[in-house]
């Protein structure tokens, strides 16, 4: 059954509840490459660099995280509506995310700078937006 779902199967062990803390891991680096990419759009217009050549060039350098392609469009028509990944289910994960950190001891300072930055731009009515409108959060 699960082939049919994914191309790619991890097994994490026996307990339920290794899933769940891969899962979280996985989605506060999603929402943490979303900030750094939005960040250095913005900081590159800033400094004079034209935005749309940003949204072309920066998703093909090899530092960006490969998921960040797929969100240009988003970004360029600054159309965020028909969410794949809700903006307020990212918040929850990083929430998620830095409590986790919390009690296990195990600082995650960035982790805990985008709940806050995610936090905002969800009361600020982005909340079921897809994620990628953080990056008109600026």
């Amino acid at each position: 059954m699960l082939d049919t779902y994914s191309s790619v199967i991890l097994h994490l062990g026996e307990a339920y509840d290794r899933g769940a803390a891969y899962k979280i891991l996985i989605n506060g680096m999603l929402a943490e490459s979303m900030l750094v990419f939005s960040e250095a759009v913005r900081l590159g217009v800033a400094m004079g660099l034209d935005r749309g050549f940003l949204l072309e060039a920066l998703p093909k350098a090899p530092v960006i995280a490969p998921f960040v392609a797929s969100k240009v469009a988003r970004m360029q028509s600054e159309d965020y509506t028909d969410a794949s990944f809700p903006l307020e289910l990212v918040h929850k994960d990083l929430n998620l995310l830095v409590e986790t950190a919390y009690t296990t001891g195990q600082p995650l300072p960035l982790a805990a700078v985008a709940r806050e930055i995610y936090g905002r731009a969800r009361q600020s009515g982005r909340g079921r937006k897809d994620f990628s409108a953080i990056h008109a959060a600026g």
